[in-house]
């Protein structure tokens, strides 16, 4: 079964998720530092909202991360986004 775009954005969410725990970061802290509001970061978690690409590279730089680095799961392959 071909994954839909809606997938491909909680599988998103799942890695901002991810990335966020990995990195010991709260959504509080999130708010607080990096003005992203707990709300909004839920619903990107929860793929429910897809964040755009300046959001991508703010939550890439508060996780050490490169903003490609949510477009793979855990084992490093690339998620299907069609």
């Amino acid at each position: 079964m071909a994954k839909t775009g809606w997938d491909y954005q909680v599988e998103i969410g799942k890695n901002i998720r991810r990335y966020r725990l990995e990195s010991g970061i709260s959504q509080r802290e999130m708010e607080k530092k990096y003005c992203i509001s707990r709300t909004y970061l839920c619903k990107l978690e929860s793929g429910k909202y897809c964040p755009s690409i300046e959001t991508l590279r703010l939550l890439a730089k508060a996780f050490g991360i490169t903003p490609s680095m949510f477009f793979f799961d855990v084992e490093g392959n690339e998620i299907p986004y069609m």
